[in-house]
């Protein structure tokens, strides 16, 4: 392992403590804060598609934001895990298209096979820095999606404010994002 991956393991493993030990309410609160500006956004509102994680524990939660969205009338898509570090985003239309996939992270029904590839993107992170770069975790899904799909996309990630950090480490293969918004701040 080098240098800029023993330092991103590290920074991992702190970011998670940290958020981990965020009570529910303050998931909760942070989330509906962040998803709030989320819905204001232009971006947001131009936008016919919105790709999204599925959160779970304490990651930012997206549950709302799938919901919101679908009742306003976007096509959704969520990850589908199909290889060794790639994945697509698969067309649902309610949260009940979903069952516990891998790594405890649901993914769509097997009868959903709608793939869609561009519009709003929500990207999760455990690390972010003022030149909108990114930590995930690890296994390289983000980062190979939006080199793939970048011209057809604008990423936002959702964030703690303690999660924006000086500067997180970077690799050739870490993509930036166009925006990280937190419950205080939206970064551009």
């Amino acid at each position: 392992m080098n240098e800029t991956e023993t330092e991103k393991k590290t920074v991992r493993a702190q970011m998670r403590a940290k958020r981990d030990a965020q009570t529910p309410v303050q998931v909760n609160m942070a989330g509906l804060s962040v998803m709030r500006r989320i819905y204001e956004l232009d971006e947001y509102e131009a936008a016919d598609t919105v790709l999204t994680y599925v959160s779970v524990g304490s990651e930012m939660q997206t549950i709302s934001l799938i919901s919101h969205s679908i009742e306003q009338g976007k096509r959704v898509g969520v990850p589908l895990v199909t290889g060794k570090g790639e994945m697509k985003f698969i067309y649902i239309s309610s949260i009940s298209d979903l069952k516990p996939g891998r790594y405890g992270i649901p993914e769509p029904k097997s009868y959903r096979t709608q793939e869609l590839t561009g519009g709003f993107m929500v990207t999760p992170g455990l690390a972010f820095d003022r030149s909108l770069h990114r930590i995930g975790y690890g296994g390289g899904f983000y980062d190979r999606y939006i080199r793939a799909h970048r011209q057809d996309l604008f990423c936002c990630c959702p964030a703690y404010a303690f999660q924006v950090i000086g500067q997180v480490p970077q690799s050739e293969f870490d993509e930036p994002v166009d925006m990280i918004i937190t419950p205080d701040e939206t970064i551009r």
